[in-house]
């Protein structure tokens, strides 16, 4: 018995198809040349539902259409398509209504990114934006970090979020507002224990911080990503002295531990002030590593360097060993 997805199989569905249209057929030619000439005489349509049995899942003949009529790189990708639209899973259901969804031509990354997206990414604001299969997985890791983090976000919120999100609008503006809801973040609860402090000094360790501090530091984005892609973490000191600034400790991760990276004022204005020797003191206390101050002084050190051929690094009177500050680990 031939196999119906065999080119024999495929050949003889065809041809059945041929003679309803009224086009005789050799019964002697190879069935890849019968296959040849049904493509060529019978319409799209008609050899489709010939090709899947007689039956064509509503739907499955536009979407083919709009991924144009050049043939796919991965052919595969055709049965991948036909075995959504004949499932009867609710995900896949759902996978089917967002292909409907969508407007205008759709790729084969846009496919792919379908099948591997978690449940609650099923949504045609995220597939019009994710075009490949590692954007989906990445997308999705992302979501599932945020999830352990963001108390907030469950199935239920997500979704909501993502209906009354413009569908023209960043894909990546979405994840960074549910970054700016997380309420506990990797690795803070050590720093937190190290760093210690009362009233006056505190580990920065919530969204709704950060994001009041980002407020008052204007030249500062993005920190709660930062926090929970384990760049940086943030450490504010507030004087009980009403008439000085609060100060804001920005520390680097790097594999010889946290290190000092600068002290902001708000406004970003410079100068000296008293509170940041009282900071970087507790700091230093709690083990963070303290940028040192070069023992050259800045004039002779850029004429030293320029003649004796060492490159640039750093900055003027604030640097640390080249090994901390480049050796930055990114943690999962």
């Amino acid at each position: 018995m031939r196999d119906e997805n065999s080119a024999d199989g495929v050949a003889d569905r065809l041809d059945g198809a041929l003679l309803e249209s009224g086009v005789d057929v050799d019964a002697a030619r190879a069935p890849r040349s019968v296959v040849g000439h049904a493509l060529l005489t019978l319409r799209p349509r008609k050899a489709l539902r010939a090709v899947l049995g007689g039956f064509t899942p509503p739907g499955l003949a536009g979407t083919l259409a709009r991924l144009g009529f050049d043939p796919l790189p991965a052919p595969d990708t055709y049965a991948d398509i036909v075995r959504l639209f004949r499932s009867d899973d609710s995900f896949d259901r759902a996978r089917v209504r967002v292909l409907g969804q969508l407007a205008g031509p759709i790729t084969i990354g846009q496919i792919q990114a379908l099948t591997v997206l978690d449940p609650v990414l099923i949504h045609r604001v995220v597939v019009q934006h994710v075009r490949s299969r590692d954007s989906a997985e990445t997308l999705a890791c992302a979501v599932a970090y945020l999830r352990r983090y963001c108390s907030s976000a469950t199935d239920e919120a997500l979704r909501a979020s993502l209906d009354a999100w413009p569908v023209d609008r960043d894909i990546k503006l979405w994840v960074r507002r549910w970054a700016g809801r997380f309420d506990s973040a990797p690795a803070l609860d050590g720093l937190a224990q190290m760093i210690g402090g009362g009233a006056d000094i505190r580990l920065l360790t919530t969204g709704a911080e950060l994001a009041a501090v980002e407020r008052r530091y204007r030249h500062l984005r993005n920190m709660c990503g930062e926090v929970l892609a384990g760049r940086h973490a943030y450490v504010e000191y507030r004087p009980s002295a009403s008439d000085a600034d609060t100060l804001l400790g920005v520390l680097r991760w790097t594999t010889q531990g946290y290190m000092l990276d600068r002290i902001d004022r708000p406004g970003y204005r410079l100068g000296p002030d008293a509170g940041m020797a009282v900071l970087r003191n507790h700091l230093r206390a709690s083990e963070v590593i303290i940028r040192g101050r070069t023992p050259v002084k800045p004039k002779a050190r850029v004429a030293m360097a320029a003649w004796l051929g060492v490159y640039p690094w750093g900055r003027d009177n604030d640097v640390v060993e080249d090994d901390i500050l480049d050796d930055v680990e990114e943690r999962a």
